[in-house]
């Protein structure tokens, strides 16, 4: 099963072939489409893979494909905005949190408390131990003054969630070589993740950060056993 993650800054109408040639399974796209554009719908090529579902809320798109199916969850908390619960079925079943990160106000703590919203809305699923949370976290994870890369940490480490990324390259959160997003600063930052139960680490077969394609974020191309065998419970 692969899971793609690519905030495509607006205008997914352009980059509909890149998404393509990635070949997800599920597809999390924050940012597909501006949101003065809300009530539009995405054009989109006239030769497409065959989907299996697609949802939008706001601008974050949540599509599966190739023989997988999604329902949305009605029993998600509505009053959070930017974020998709979904029934993912087919080769396996499981839930799928799908987010971007936006705060209140200012930067970096609100970010992490946007986040924090969200996981503790969905804690009964995620601690269930059959849940994906996938998207832009928005979590500047380096060190530094207003670093809250830490409280990030314990907060997943706290759900039994690790990152794919971090769990198939050995690297630690800050120290990431694979950059998700370059920032107007110059910076480049690792804030697109995708985060599953820790006891299904074992399943993470590979993970990739692909060619930005004109937006200022990379997908994050993520493998995972899934479909290989049924889920323990």
């Amino acid at each position: 099963m692969r899971i793609v993650t690519w905030n495509v800054r607006w205008v997914l109408e352009r980059r509909w072939e890149l998404l393509d040639r990635l070949q997800p399974d599920i597809a999390v796209i924050p940012e597909a489409r501006h949101w003065a554009r809300s009530g539009l719908p995405i054009p989109e090529p006239l030769s497409r893979p065959e989907i299996g579902g697609r949802l939008m809320e706001g601008d974050l798109l949540v599509e599966v494909r190739r023989g997988w199916r999604m329902a949305r969850d009605e029993t998600a908390d509505a009053t959070l905005e930017r974020h998709i619960v979904v029934s993912v079925s087919g080769p396996a079943e499981f839930d799928l949190v799908a987010l971007v990160a936006r705060p209140d106000g200012s930067r970096q703590r609100r970010y992490l408390q946007r986040i924090e919203a969200i996981i503790d809305a969905n804690r009964h699923r995620i601690t269930a131990g059959r849940c994906l949370v996938v998207g832009d976290f928005n979590v500047e994870p380096r060190r530094g003054a207003t670093d809250h890369r830490g409280e990030f940490v314990e907060l997943i480490e706290s759900m039994d969630l690790v990152s794919a990324y971090h769990v198939h390259t050995g690297e630690d959160f800050g120290e990431e070589t694979r950059p998700t997003h370059h920032h107007v600063s110059g910076n480049d930052f690792h804030i697109d993740m995708c985060l599953l139960p820790a006891k299904l680490a074992s399943t993470v077969r590979s993970v990739g950060v692909g060619d930005p394609g004109g937006s200022d974020h990379r997908p994050l191309i993520v493998d995972l056993d899934w479909d290989a065998a049924p889920l323990s419970d």
